[in-house]
């Protein structure tokens, strides 16, 4: 018999939180699902610890990849997954016992294409002795959908914390050999839905990994974060040109957010930081007519920074030198 949801859960190198991980999923109050582990070529204990949880429970269905990227290992669970819906939980995460029965309910109940709930960081406490009814935020239309993905409230750029109908993910999947690969992933599936809602139950719990890949200091690969946001751009300028300045705002603060991570590789590498910085302002140049559309970063520094970068690139190294970044 088929489950009704699909979890895919991704795992490399997660061994010090993955039976939380794995235990809070195993043991949810709603329990028709398929448990699909995808370890990506992990070098510590994970790949013993997701052996060991396969033999415990049938439901659990495990593959491999060879240490090929989140993305891609997230793509191959869709390509397992048989359920009817699709469910993405990260496996240094964990969610509340209740979270797929809270997500399904909503899905079933109103018959929509998506249904999300919040997240909180691990030192949140939520109660859980008595259940009481959320709120909900009901969206109808597709354009209402996109406007409230593009602004990032109430639905997040990333896969995690929702509830996806698997017929509406055919042909849609994540950028291969690319990070930040969820903003684009999920403005596909956005694009294609005209009903969701977003409800204020907080049922996923995230923890301040060190080495996730928002936490890590600049590298090429941080750039995937702008190109990523070139593809959404190209097909807002087409189909939604009355939102362009919302996603052209996200773009102005991928650049913001890459100067920063930028600023503290000069404190570990200040050769390589000037090719970088090179690198940074030729995208923002061929950008510069997109960036002008954006509605304006909310403060002066987001605002400024941009603009030195742009104009005047060697003021970021009195800015260093003046401790103004780093107070």
């Amino acid at each position: 018999m088929i489950a009704k949801i699909s979890v895919i859960v991704p795992v490399y190198n997660s061994a010090r939180f993955l039976e939380r991980c794995l235990e809070s999923i195993l043991n949810q109050t709603f329990m028709d699902f398929e448990l699909i582990i995808v370890e990506d070529g992990s070098d510590d204990a994970s790949p013993q610890i997701c052996e060991i949880y396969q033999q415990k429970d049938t439901r659990i269905r495990l593959f491999y990849e060879q240490h090929n990227g989140q993305s891609i290992t997230r793509n191959l669970g869709l390509k397992k997954a048989r359920g009817e819906y699709i469910c993405f939980i990260d496996s240094d995460d964990h969610v509340s016992f209740d979270y797929l029965e809270r997500l399904y309910e909503v899905i079933e109940r109103e018959n929509v294409d998506l249904v999300s709930c919040e997240m909180r960081g691990e030192s949140y406490l939520a109660s859980s002795e008595q259940r009481v009814e959320e709120e909900a935020t009901y969206f109808r239309t597709n354009r209402k959908i996109m406007l409230a993905y593009l602004q990032e409230s109430p639905f997040s750029f990333g896969p995690v914390t929702k509830l996806y109908r698997r017929d509406l993910l055919e042909g849609i999947h994540f950028s291969e050999h690319k990070i930040y690969e969820d903003y684009y992933f999920n403005y596909q599936y956005f694009s294609k839905i005209n009903s969701a809602i977003a409800i204020d139950f907080v049922g996923y719990f995230y923890i301040k990994n060190e080495n996730s890949t928002v936490r890590k200091l600049f590298d090429l690969n941080q750039f995937d974060n702008i190109t990523e946001q070139h593809k959404v751009i190209k097909e807002v300028i087409e189909q939604y040109p009355e939102y362009l300045p919302i996603a052209s705002y996200n773009l102005a603060w991928g650049y913001y957010w890459l100067i920063t991570k930028y600023l503290y590789l000069i404190k570990e590498d200040k050769a390589k930081s000037k090719e970088f910085l090179n690198l940074i302002r030729n995208y923002l140049v061929t950008d510069k007519k997109i960036l002008k559309s954006a509605t304006p970063l909310k403060t002066r520094r987001e605002r400024w920074t941009i603009k030195m970068v742009e104009s005047y690139p060697n003021l970021i190294w009195w800015a260093y030198k003046m401790k103004f970044y780093f107070k």
